[in-house]
């Protein structure tokens, strides 16, 4: 469900939205959300308050149908191993919208991509990247056979010295305290670090993630 104005706008032009739930004070407020041709179901704001989870519901629902799981990858791919902060996966889908990134590969101990608060933080990208929810990211991972497959670890080279371009690409982000699975690594081609001058340990995961999309965008470019 798609909670908010602008998640709701978002859900329309990109058709997923099924029928509207408002507020009946917000009538007036969202008249141009409502002037299409969805079904439309006025609520009080003390009932649409027990389905939202935020402290101040702005009164404008959409119900949007979940895309039909896709087995088609596109040619820039991220993968997500055990990634359990929602707002973490629902900002990597935001800057894969913003960089040019296609596919995201969730496995089952990645928080859910379309869980309220991973749908809100994406801005709206939940609509346009295909997401892959896999029972066996190993397994998905082995049939990338001509990706070039980078791994974000602590341990590897540093990203400003790796090619990344040349071929499709598959960048694997890890569980946010425990980093990727061993398996995991092991199938890559190439494991890569953002350096850190600093005094910080390491970088949340939907940054590092930013980081890597940003430079890949940046050798594409020639920028």
């Amino acid at each position: 469900m798609a909670e908010g104005e602008h998640m709701v706008e978002e859900s329309i032009r990109e058709r997923h939205a099924k029928y509207l739930l408002c507020a009946d004070n917000c009538v007036d407020k969202y008249q141009k959300l409502l002037d299409g041709k969805l079904p439309i179901y006025l609520l009080s704001p003390a009932s649409l308050s027990k389905i939202s989870d935020t402290k101040t519901p702005q009164g404008i629902f959409a119900v949007c149908d979940i895309p039909k799981p896709t087995n088609h990858l596109g040619k820039k791919v991220i993968a997500l191993n055990a990634l359990q902060d929602p707002g973490n996966v629902g900002t990597i889908l935001r800057t894969m919208d913003a960089v040019g990134f296609d596919t995201l590969i969730v496995d089952e101990k990645t928080a859910d991509p379309y869980s309220s608060k991973a749908m809100r933080a994406s801005m709206g990208a939940i609509f346009r990247i295909s997401i892959v929810q896999s029972q066996s990211l190993v397994d998905e991972i082995k049939k990338l056979k001509d990706y070039n497959i980078l791994a974000g670890a602590l341990e590897g080279k540093s990203l400003y010295n790796t090619q990344m371009t040349g071929k499709p690409i598959c960048i694997l982000i890890g569980n946010e305290g425990k980093g990727l699975d061993q398996e995991l690594l092991n199938l890559t081609d190439s494991l890569i670090k953002i350096p850190i001058p600093g005094q910080a340990e390491s970088l949340n995961a939907a940054i590092a993630a930013a980081v890597f999309m940003y430079e890949h965008l940046k050798q594409e470019q020639n920028i």
